[in-house]
């Protein structure tokens, strides 16, 4: 199953990807909400982007990466739109393993 993208824009992209894992819950058709998300206007002190991954409920994991740049930020920004699009399934070991952690 490919993702399904739920948005798309300059400053967040969503999609849903497939999981084995319950999240508490998983949503109907067995997957997750991937987020990438560009927070820079919103983070006074760095430029951030902020990869967050949710069930339909209150489980979620997120991974904040901070930058001297707003283009650095950007430039990542893209990178893991495309990283996170080609991600076929979603496990909570893999997120913990790449540092996120409970949001």
């Amino acid at each position: 199953m490919k993702p399904n993208i739920i948005q798309d824009n300059l400053r967040e992209c969503a999609l849903r990807i497939p999981t084995p894992d319950e999240w508490y819950g998983t949503y109907e058709d067995g997957t997750v909400k991937v987020s990438v998300i560009n927070l820079t206007s919103w983070n006074n002190d760095k430029p951030c982007i902020r990869v967050c991954v949710w069930g339909n409920d209150d489980f979620g994991l997120e991974k904040d990466t901070y930058f001297e740049t707003n283009e650095e930020a950007q430039t990542f920004f893209d990178s893991k739109v495309k990283e996170v699009n080609g991600w076929s399934i979603v496990t909570i070991k893999m997120l913990k393993e790449m540092g996120f952690v409970g949001a």
